[in-house]
């Protein structure tokens, strides 16, 4: 026979002892020792301490503002959507998509537009159904809606925030890549 087989029937037959042993020699659960008694003034003095140590700790304006909010009901659900994403919440009425330009990222030959916190590149479809990346520059997107069976498209200019203008300033300088 091989090592691993010679192994393999060795930890078989302990296993097979360790069954015996369990099944007929070994003390049932139980069973000696005898009861076990509990020491009841002992654990009303434990008890006693820990009231008092309770009692004597204040929490700090941090804790309580923590409890505060804990216990306070949220204002609504963060996680409910009141519509779908496709449909309008008012029928009839067409709804202008709000865009949000938060900057670009270029690699090599290739730039990246984040357009409401998602990347895109020029021909890429948005989220909002039928708008379309047209154009990246460095300040502003140019973002085209195309309309099924129509050759004309409307174009939206949505330039960078300011907030974002300021941020992007500050990081470049930071790490030396600001022009200057």
């Amino acid at each position: 026979m091989k090592r691993r087989e010679m192994a393999i029937l060795a930890l078989a037959a302990v296993g097979a002892l360790y069954a015996a042993w369990s099944l007929f020699l070994a003390p049932q659960p139980g069973n000696g020792g005898g009861e076990k008694v509990l020491d009841r003034a002992a654990l009303e003095k434990t008890a006693s301490e820990v009231r008092d140590l309770l009692g004597k700790s204040q929490p700090n304006a941090l804790e309580n503002y923590i409890l505060a909010r804990a216990t306070s009901a949220l204002p609504r659900d963060p996680f409910h959507r009141t519509t779908t994403p496709n449909d309008s919440p008012v029928t009839g009425e067409k709804k202008q998509a709000a865009f949000t330009y938060n900057g670009f990222l270029e690699m090599g030959d290739e730039r990246f537009a984040i357009v409401n916190g998602m990347e895109y590149r020029v021909g890429d479809e948005l989220d909002e159904a039928g708008y379309y990346l047209a154009s990246i520059e460095r300040n502003k997107v140019i973002i085209e809606r195309r309309f099924p069976g129509q050759a004309s498209s409307t174009r939206i200019v949505v330039p960078m925030t300011e907030a974002d203008i300021a941020f992007a300033k500050k990081e470049s300088e930071g790490n030396g890549t600001a022009a200057r």
